[in-house]
């Protein structure tokens, strides 16, 4: 019975010992609190679950990339929390290193991993995948449009609108589509009055503005939609027409 004992405890060591290690190369421990909670992507109740099961749900999740643990959630953040640490000595946030998933059987030229259900999923026709953002297909319409036309017509061809809710989609989609200067893509959030947060679809908040945009504080409601330019977003006026990208994921 005490041989069988240690060797328990033996194994129970060794997996907590791995546990560690594991932890350790995919987080970094920061000595940091994180009190706004405009920027959370999901919070997951703690019943009957360790630190590890939380750091492990944060890995599968592409746009989670900080974890607070209190003593009733855990709590995954995006990239633009980043803003909001604060240093504390009592509290320890976890900052994921490495933001890539896992994706051997996606690896053919038009076939990339779903975020939406972790599985290998075929762009639809005229649509492509990049390597540098490989969770989603698009494609450029060249044609100038209002921004209630161009959504239309996303639906219409499968997708949606262009939502790159990651600094890497934004600078990917930059580079690709050559988005500088006057050269502007709609993006799919839009608001209805002053002082509303742009929001996704999913209902996380849009990060990634200008210096000095959003500039829907003034009072007046003149530009209610976002275009993508320069590797950043910008409210404009829906009157505008424009070019625009569909995405598929």
């Amino acid at each position: 019975m005490k041989i069988l004992n240690i060797f328990l405890i033996t194994i129970y060591m060794s997996i907590k010992t791995f546990i560690c290690l594991e932890i350790k190369s995919t987080y970094k421990r920061l000595n940091y609190d994180l009190n706004d909670y405009s920027w959370l992507i999901s919070s997951i109740k703690l019943e009957n679950m360790d630190i590890y099961t939380c750091l492990k749900k944060c890995q599968t999740n592409y746009y989670c990339a900080y974890v607070q643990l209190n003593s009733t959630n855990c709590n995954m953040f995006n990239e633009y929390a980043i803003k909001s640490l604060l240093p504390s000595s009592k509290t320890i946030i976890y900052k994921k290193i490495e933001r890539i998933l896992h994706m051997d059987n996606c690896i053919k030229e038009n076939v990339f991993l779903s975020l939406n259900n972790n599985s290998c999923v075929e762009c639809p026709y005229n649509f492509i995948k990049y390597s540098k953002f490989p969770y989603a297909c698009y494609s450029k319409s060249n044609d100038n449009m209002k921004f209630a036309t161009a959504k239309l017509y996303c639906i219409s061809q499968g997708g949606f609108l262009l939502r790159p809710k990651s600094e890497i989609e934004r600078n990917l989609l930059t580079e690709v589509y050559e988005l500088f200067q006057t050269n502007r893509v709609w993006v799919d959030s839009a608001i209805e009055k002053t002082n509303e947060e742009y929001k996704w679809n999913d209902g996380t908040k849009v990060g990634g503005f200008k210096t000095g945009k959003p500039s829907n504080d003034k009072g007046l409601l003149c530009e209610k939609i976002l275009a993508l330019n320069e590797g950043y977003f910008s409210d404009v006026s829906e009157r505008e027409t424009m070019k625009f990208v569909c995405q598929f994921n």
